[in-house]
């Protein structure tokens, strides 16, 4: 019997998974001393028994001897080329196994000793794969030198044996595994946009031991700040001043669990007070910083901090897409851009798009340059904004309306669109508050609705979707629907005008924004389950060459040098030319990315399909 860890999937593709990484594992190893990849060994010769000089000198000229034949006979190069067609469509199809269940290797990653065994080999052959195919390494020495290699890799070539340029194109590029967990809590907007969180359960120090007794922690959580605070300094994470630092650890909530000690009698005397904090600094950065205090029963005061139980731990969670804070004030979702089509070499102008999302959010996560570049660059944006805030605020809101009139709608949604920047003109922090509405909008709307639909596919497969598009839309659309009734609820348990204001302004945008998303997204998985893409309609491509839009707006911000005196043209650009793009009724500039992809899915599916 397959072991199973409880709370992994029912749908088990660890047999084909394996495969395909046995697939990928053989030809790695193959090519690991070639200057060029080449699909000699894997099909076209006897294997060679040995090891050591002797072996590889003979292995190297039985490759370069039928090279060289291929030169004098097309019969031979027809079957070297039929040979490396062959080859590379198994690789490739290998490659789209792989593609398709990375979420369930994530989930692996947290099971049984096999399967965590599993998982480490998953992202051990995608690597050293990755490596191999690259064309521009950082190590150029492991790809070229000397003449004899260049001799190799030429004979390789003209005899029909080494890899095509469309298979060089494919490597694996699998998205950042924290940006695709899913909250356990419902938060909107944070206590400084006077927006009050949902009260859970999890939002308070359990009280499983405190039946008769209640605690005061307020001068805990302040020694628990102090700690925190210095805790990030020791990481060197970036702020802009120390109002900011203080203000960030005060309003990022602080979880407690309050446990008795071990007592030989019926009364404890002492219990540990563990406190959690998660901090994010940034869109894309957070940490998680934990301390234990020990505590008297009798005592309300101050407990006494554990030595050596306070740590921080960084889980960045950077996708190479801007959140609205590093755009305009708003933008959509990463989750309308595909995670991993199958076949990047069908996809010229997105893989490249691709590729550089990919370096953008490795960067941010690797470089601290980069990532203090982004925040600058923040900073900036918030500072021009402000110093015109009747003029952005009023493209804004001719952005909404514009969005808005691209559907049926009524006066009385006109007229939520308007009081809600009526209400930001007011706002202490209008920048923050516009950029935290929007990302709300698309985290219940879009990213939550995605990660159900993928949940399900993990967990059950192509069990779960017999009907094909139709049980996948209904995935999406039932979670929408979950969406606008909890935020619903919220707007009537909540007496605050400015909250209720909001939450009119998200139940208006995000179901408008949810019906080409649930297209988009649909298209994506098409590939994955295997069914026929649906039709993006005018507005749904819009959407989708808005996503690129600003995908590569936000790559170029970061490669270029920020000045003030250049920000409020760029932010005055972005803003009208996302306006003209959902105003206008024909095709742009970018649609040529949304045509490209209507292709690849279509083709996608055909082939599939035969």
């Amino acid at each position: 019997m397959r072991e199973r860890s409880e709370g992994l999937p029912v749908f088990d593709p660890s047999v084909a998974v394996d495969a395909a990484l046995t697939k990928l594992e053989e030809f790695t190893a193959q090519n690991a001393q070639e200057p060029f990849p080449h699909v000699y060994h894997l099909k076209t010769a006897e294997p060679l028994l040995g090891r050591g000089r002797a072996y590889q000198i003979k292995k190297q000229v039985r490759m370069l001897s039928s090279c060289i034949a291929s030169i004098f006979s097309e019969e031979i190069r027809k079957r070297h080329n039929q040979i490396r067609e062959e080859v590379q469509d198994d690789l490739l199809n290998a490659i789209g196994i792989l593609k398709n269940h990375y979420p369930y290797i994530y989930k692996l990653e947290q099971g049984s000793p096999s399967h965590q065994a599993l998982a480490k080999r998953f992202f051990s052959t995608i690597k050293n794969f990755n490596a191999l195919i690259d064309l521009n390494p950082d190590d150029v020495s492991q790809k070229s030198s000397g003449f004899w290699r260049t001799i190799r890799s030429y004979l390789c070539r003209i005899g029909g044996l080494s890899i095509t340029k469309r298979f060089i194109c494919n490597q694996i590029l699998l998205p950042n595994r924290q940006s695709l967990e899913e909250d356990s809590s419902i938060k909107l907007l944070n206590k400084r946009f006077q927006i009050q969180s949902q009260t859970t359960t999890t939002d308070k120090v359990s009280n499983l031991f405190q039946s008769t007794k209640t605690l005061d922690h307020h001068q805990d959580t302040e020694l628990f700040w102090m700690k925190a605070l210095s805790l990030l300094r020791n990481k060197g994470v970036y702020f802009d001043s120390i109002e900011e630092e203080l203000k960030c650890i005060k309003q990022s909530p602080i979880y407690g669990t309050l446990t008795p000690n071990q007592s030989d009698g019926a009364y404890c005397e002492s219990w540990t007070l563990e406190m959690k904090q998660v901090i994010k600094p940034f869109p894309g950065e957070k940490y998680i910083v934990v301390g234990q205090f020990m505590k008297h029963s009798h005592a309300a005061a101050r407990g006494v901090p554990i030595p050596n139980s306070f740590f921080i731990t960084a889980t960045p969670s950077q996708t190479g897409f801007p959140h609205p804070c590093q755009y305009s004030g708003w933008a959509l979702s990463e989750m309308l851009i595909p995670k991993c089509p199958h076949r990047l070499d069908l996809l010229p102008t997105v893989s490249s798009i691709l590729k550089h999302q990919h370096e953008t959010a490795n960067q941010l996560i690797a470089s601290e340059e980069n990532l203090t570049k982004a925040k600058k660059i923040y900073l900036l944006r918030k500072k021009v904004f402000q110093e015109h805030l009747d003029f952005f605020l009023n493209l804004h809101e001719t952005l909404c309306l514009t969005i808005l009139n691209a559907q049926e709608i009524s006066e009385d949604m006109e007229a939520t669109i308007k009081r809600y920047f009526t209400t930001l003109r007011g706002h202490p922090d209008p920048f923050d508050c516009l950029a935290e509405t929007h990302y709300t909008i698309m985290n219940q709307f879009v990213t939550k609705p995605y990660i159900a639909l993928q949940n399900a596919w993990t967990e059950k497969g192509t069990l779960a979707f017999n009907a094909g598009g139709k049980a996948a839309a209904h995935i999406l659309e039932k979670e929408i629907a979950l969406k606008c009734q909890e935020l619903r609820l919220q707007k009537e348990k909540t007496d605050i005008d400015i909250e209720k204001t909001i939450l009119d302004f998200i139940l208006v945008l995000g179901p408008l924004l949810a019906t080409p998303s649930i297209k988009i997204i649909l298209q994506e998985f098409s590939e994955i389950m295997n069914f026929e893409p649906p039709l993006l309609d005018n507005f749904a491509q819009k959407v989708q060459a808005a996503v690129y839009r600003q995908t590569l707006a936000f790559q170029y911000d970061l490669q270029a040098d920020t000045e003030e005196s250049k920000m409020f043209g760029q932010l005055k650009e972005s803003l009208s030319e996302d306006i003209q793009l959902f105003s206008q009724p024909e095709s742009g500039a970018y649609f040529v990315i949304v045509e490209e992809l209507k292709r690849y899915f279509e083709t996608r599916y055909a082939s599939q399909k035969s």
